[in-house]
């Protein structure tokens, strides 16, 4: 099994974990960016990364993007968006994606 990047693991499982690999790594620089971890602050730019695990049904990236919603933090305060953003998360939560 040299050589191969997931020894034991067919490639649709590999597959299957991209969109939670791909969400944690959205969700870690967000929150870089929301607290200026490494570089300035910047609350727009964390909106984006975490606008981007949103896509991917991530729980965590749907919550913090509803909370900058809620505080007009880097978007326009919007009560209705983060309301949506939670209920998604909620879902999301619930059903998380098959990672096993």
């Amino acid at each position: 099994n040299e050589g191969i990047p997931f020894p034991g693991m067919t490639p649709e499982k590999v597959r299957t974990l991209i969109p939670k690999i791909k969400g944690n790594f959205n969700f870690r620089v967000g929150s870089m960016y929301r607290e200026g971890s490494g570089g300035p602050q910047s609350f727009q730019n964390a909106a984006v990364y975490f606008a981007k695990g949103a896509e991917l049904k991530d729980f965590k990236c749907l919550t913090e993007l509803g909370t900058l919603y809620m505080r007009g933090q880097g978007v326009r305060k919007d009560y209705t968006r983060a309301l949506a953003l939670y209920e998604e998360a909620k879902v999301a939560e619930k059903h998380p994606k098959d990672t096993d």
